[in-house]
């Protein structure tokens, strides 16, 4: 069971082969896991994202935290993540058509149910990274994660050295 677990929340595909193939599986894992069908698309050249590890898990795992979030409250059956580089960023959106919710719920203090996002907000901060979330009752969501790609190219050049 520890080791499914393991497989689930940091899969060998993550580090072998990149963000992408990663996302594909979690799209697998989200339709055999919750019955959620998830669309994952790479918008650009379709070029390999070249992130450090810890920049692909830390999305990895925001996003895992996302769709689980469609897959139990939204009301619906299917979601799309995009992939993308925007003005010196990767930008990583989970879009539902779902319930959606009321944002002002989230900046309450006590208000349960918001520890995810929270989480999320809270791992991409260490790598610099942004959340936002664009959502009214009844018109779905679209939760929006940013990360600078130009502190990771430094990154890495500082790990080769």
């Amino acid at each position: 069971a520890a080791r499914s677990l393991m497989y689930r929340v940091s899969p060998p595909v993550l580090f072998v082969l990149g963000l992408m193939p990663a996302l594909e599986w979690l799209a697998e894992d989200m339709r055999r896991s919750y019955g959620l069908v998830v669309n994952a698309t790479q918008s650009g050249d379709g070029e390999p994202l070249a992130l450090d590890e810890t920049v692909r898990s830390v999305l990895f795992r925001c996003v895992r935290e996302l769709l689980a979030n469609v897959a139990k409250h939204a009301k619906v059956h299917s979601a799309d993540v995009s992939v993308s580089r925007e003005g010196g960023k990767l930008v990583v959106s989970v879009t539902d058509a779902g319930v959606g919710f009321d944002t002002a719920l989230l900046a309450q203090a006590g208000s349960g149910g918001r520890y995810g996002l929270d989480s999320v907000r809270e791992r991409l901060g260490f790598i610099d990274g942004t959340f936002t979330i664009n959502t009214n009752p009844g018109d779905g969501t679209t939760a929006t994660l940013a990360v600078p790609l130009a502190k990771q190219n430094g990154a890495r050049a500082r790990a080769s050295k």
